[in-house]
């Protein structure tokens, strides 16, 4: 995967440094023209290809009929684009990554520690955590040091959709398992510095990565056989005065998945996930060592 991410990186700096290079190409011949048009050289080819055209009108029509019809397909992408454009401040989106080259990554993970500065709240609902939020290089890490509350949603340890994620990423299910137990004694290090955490548990397959930022949603999707880092990520933006955007429809309804009852909280006192009934009552309990 390495190797690929570099040949591609190595095909677009070649292909911004073609451009970069016609661009000076033109200018610098444009330039020319404007200060030697009314050389002899200028004037003798001007009215070669000026008996050329006489001789040869079909070539000329030819030619403006090829540059008209660039410029009406251009003009319509332009106007579809500007549409496309429309809709997409509407529904509040604005950041786009395909996550496929090394400096997407990069970007990717700048955005969120950039955006994630100075939350007051932070919601992540992911997998083990561990490259999220847990490890010291992860884009979260620095955010929820200083972060005053915390949601975290992470997969059962123990639950079968462990086992199989880490089998698609062809990890052991130790090593699975480990990440997870050690993002959790991230979050126990938080609780002691004062940060109000709370930790729920799900038992199925990560389908989605969402982080609940205060003015932005995060959200990819893990993809079979491939780490999520690599998903192609969206990011919206919360309108206030759009209360129909993705944004807070996607708030809405993973608050609503949170106080669901089918997910197990974690005490940090006991280690035990505790399921509770609509009441708020403990039904039972589970292990996750």
């Amino acid at each position: 995967m390495s190797s690929q991410n570099e040949k591609s990186a190595w095909i677009d700096s070649l292909i911004e440094l073609s451009k970069i290079s016609i661009s000076v190409l033109i200018s610098f011949l444009i330039s020319w023209l404007l200060e030697h048009w009314q050389d002899e050289i200028i004037i003798k080819t001007t009215t070669t290809s000026n008996l050329f055209i006489k001789n040869h009108p079909y070539i000329l029509r030819t030619i403006i009929a090829v540059i008209t019809y660039i410029f009406f397909v251009a003009a319509i992408r332009g106007v579809r684009h500007i549409k496309r454009g429309n809709i997409s401040i509407a529904s509040g989106i604005f950041y786009y990554c395909l996550n496929t080259k090394k400096r997407h990554l990069k970007k990717s993970e700048k955005f969120l520690k950039e955006k994630s500065k100075g939350c007051n709240t932070i919601t992540i609902f992911g997998a083990s955590g561990w490259e999220t939020f847990g490890g010291p290089n992860s884009p979260l890490n620095e955010a929820l040091k200083t972060c005053q509350e915390v949601r975290i949603l992470l997969v059962h340890p123990l639950s079968n959709g462990v086992t199989k994620r880490a089998i698609d990423l062809g990890m052991t299910i130790d090593t699975y398992r480990s990440e997870i137990y050690q993002s959790i004694n991230f979050l126990k290090w938080l609780r002691l510095q004062g940060c109000h955490i709370e930790l729920k548990m799900y038992e199925s397959y990560p389908l989605w990565k969402l982080i609940l930022l205060e003015h932005y949603t995060w959200i990819q999707q893990y993809p079979p056989d491939e780490h999520v880092k690599n998903s192609p990520c969206y990011a919206f933006e919360r309108i206030p005065t759009n209360m129909r955007s993705i944004h807070n429809h996607l708030y809405r309804q993973c608050l609503g998945y949170w106080d669901s009852t089918s997910l197990g909280t974690f005490n940090f006192t006991t280690d035990l996930l505790e399921f509770r009934d609509a009441s708020g009552n403990v039904i039972r309990t589970e292990k996750i060592y």
